[in-house]
């Protein structure tokens, strides 16, 4: 029963974590706005209104 649980609870670990990476990774801008994407103070891209 011991196994089970804990089998379990690593999945549950698993899917959590990429869970948070998605929702960390997706970005909604509004329209008619721009966000700056800068990476260590430079500028990496400009994204435009939508999913990004």
């Amino acid at each position: 029963m011991e196994e089970i649980i804990g089998a379990n609870l690593g999945l549950l670990a698993v899917a959590l974590v990429i869970i948070v990476t998605l929702a960390k990774a997706i970005r909604i801008v509004p329209q008619s706005e721009k966000f700056v994407v800068e990476r260590f103070g430079r500028l990496r891209s400009v994204l435009g209104p939508g999913l990004n």
